[in-house]
């Protein structure tokens, strides 16, 4: 298993309440069994050791035990993440990718409005 020191893995119920006090969240959907999952989280945590985005709050949603969440945001495929801006879901990608599209998808969530 991934040390996830940077990122905590948190319900879902905690995510939301995150996302709706800050003003920049991210969700990172995973699973256990999946393994992109974990190179995703390790992708994140070089993205963030690096302090550009300290005003972000990122954390974990173990889609297994939350298993609402492929509905409510219309997830197909794991890893996921759920970009947040002032509590609006403005940003998704799934897959697996690298650091330079973390951070561009990061980016683009200041951006939006």
């Amino acid at each position: 298993m991934t040390n996830t020191e940077y990122i905590p893995d948190v319900g879902l119920k905690t995510a939301m309440e995150t996302v709706e006090r800050h003003k920049f969240a991210v969700i990172d959907l995973w699973a256990p069994w999946c393994y992109p999952c974990e190179l995703m989280i390790e992708v994140l945590q070089r993205v963030i050791s690096h302090g550009d985005f300290s005003e972000y709050r990122i954390m974990r949603v173990n889609a297994d035990q939350s298993p609402e969440v492929y509905e409510r945001f219309g997830v197909r495929a794991l890893p996921a993440l759920l970009g947040f801006h002032d509590g609006a879901l403005v940003g998704k990608k799934t897959g697996y990718f690298k650091e330079e599209k973390v951070r561009e998808f990061l980016s683009s969530l200041a951006e939006s409005q």
